[in-house]
C-alpha cells in the first residue's frame, strides 16, 4: 500500500510540473528588456484571442519556427526545470512546441514599417519635391512621418485587416522655402478609413473606398526613427539609477537640424549630430558653459558617457544610448 502512495504521489508531481497550453503568437515582435536589451513575441493563452491582452514572452519556444506577418495558434507544453537545471537569468519553465493548431497572415503586418509616397488622389507626384513619408508603429499604435517639411505624428485608433482610423495629427510648423507638397498630404491623410498592404505596396482609402495616397515600402538606407526626435531625460547611467531628479541631465535631439542640446545637470550642452540612421548614433563635439556645482559626479560620468555614444534603442517611452559594442550606456525616459 505504501509503495501505490509513492508512486501516486511521484505521478502527481510530473503532471503538476508538465501541461499542456494553447498560445497565440502575435503577427510581428517588439522592443523590450530583459536581461539587456531584446526583441520578444508577443504572446496570450487560451482558446480564444483577445486584441488588447498580448503580453511580451521573455523566452523561446523549442521547435517553433517563427515567421513575422503571420498570427499562430500553438500548443505547447510547459516544463517546469528543477532549480539546478534552470540556466542563469533563463525562465524556469521550458518550452516546447506540439503542434501549429493555426497559422493565418495578418495585414496589419504588412502595414507596419516605413512608407515613401509614390501618387496623391490618382497621380504621379513630381520627383523634384522632397516626398512625404509615413510609418506606421504598431507596438505603440502610433504613425510618424515627414510631409516634406515638417514632421508630424499622431495615434492609432483602429487598425484591423481593412479598417483604419487615425486620430488628431499634428505636426511642427517651421517656414519651409524647399517645394512640397504638404498641406495636401496631410489634408488627404485626415481622410483615410481604410486600407490594403503587402510586402511592397501600402494603399490608402478614403470613405468611397477611392486610393488616395499609395506609398511604396522603403528599400534604401534605413532612416533614423522619428520618435527620436523628442526631450529625454536621464534615468540610469553606468547601471546606476540617478537620484537627484531635479538636477539630473536631460537631453534633445532635434533631427530637422541634426543637432543635440540639453544639460548635463550642471552646464547646458550644445553640438551636431554626427551620424544617425534606424540604430546608429554619434554625436559631434558638443560645446558647453563651464560652471562648476556641488556635485560634479553625474555631469562628468555624463559627458564622459556622450563620448562613447554609437548606437540606441528605443523601447516604449524610454531611449537606450549604446557604445560600439553595443552595451547599454544610458537610459533615458521620454519627458512629457
Amino acid at each position: 500500500m505504501k509503495g501505490i502512495f509513492s508512486l501516486l504521489l511521484v505521478a502527481t508531481l510530473f503532471s503538476c510540473s508538465t501541461q499542456k497550453n494553447v498560445y497565440w503568437v502575435n503577427s510581428s515582435k517588439v522592443d523590450c528588456v530583459g536581461v539587456g536589451p531584446m526583441s520578444c513575441m508577443q504572446v496570450q493563452k487560451g482558446n480564444t484571442i483577445e486584441e488588447a491582452q498580448w503580453q511580451n514572452f521573455y523566452s523561446s519556444i523549442d521547435g517553433f519556427d517563427y515567421e513575422p506577418g503571420y498570427i499562430y495558434k500553438l500548443q505547447v507544453k510547459e516544463k517546469r526545470l528543477p532549480k539546478d537545471e534552470v540556466p542563469a537569468d533563463a525562465s524556469s519553465i521550458k518550452y516546447t512546441l506540439v503542434k501549429v493548431l493555426d497559422k493565418q497572415m495578418d495585414n496589419r503586418a504588412f502595414a507596419n514599417g516605413k512608407w515613401l509616397l509614390a501618387r496623391i488622389n490618382g497621380g504621379p507626384i513630381n520627383r523634384s519635391i522632397v516626398l512625404p513619408t509615413l510609418e506606421i508603429d504598431l507596438d505603440n499604435n502610433r504613425i510618424f512621418g515627414s510631409g516634406g517639411c515638417n514632421t508630424y505624428s499622431g495615434p492609432i485608433l483602429e487598425l484591423s485587416q481593412e479598417v483604419i482610423e487615425l486620430g488628431n495629427v499634428v505636426s511642427t510648423r517651421k517656414a519651409c522655402i524647399n517645394r512640397n507638397i504638404e498641406a495636401t498630404y496631410l489634408k488627404t491623410l485626415s481622410q483615410v478609413k481604410s486600407y490594403k498592404a503587402d510586402q511592397t505596396e501600402f494603399v490608402l482609402l478614403d470613405e468611397n473606398g477611392e486610393e488616395v495616397l499609395v506609398f511604396i515600402r522603403q528599400q534604401e538606407k534605413e532612416q533614423a526613427n522619428l520618435r527620436l526626435n523628442d526631450i529625454w531625460a536621464l534615468e540610469t547611467i553606468d547601471g546606476k539609477s540617478v537620484i537627484d531628479l531635479e538636477n539630473r541631465p536631460v537631453l534633445e535631439i532635434n533631427l530637422t537640424e541634426m543637432r543635440a542640446m540639453g544639460t548635463d545637470g550642471c552646464n547646458n550642452f550644445m553640438g551636431g549630430i554626427k551620424k544617425v540612421d534606424g540604430k546608429n548614433l554619434e554625436f559631434g563635439v558638443l560645446a558647453g558653459t563651464r560652471k562648476m556645482c556641488q556635485n560634479m559626479a553625474i555631469p562628468d560620468q555624463f559627458g564622459k558617457s556622450m563620448l562613447q555614444v554609437k548606437g540606441y534603442q528605443l523601447v516604449g517611452l524610454n531611449l537606450i544610448l549604446t557604445d560600439e559594442a553595443g552595451n547599454q550606456l544610458m537610459k533615458f525616459k521620454k519627458v512629457d
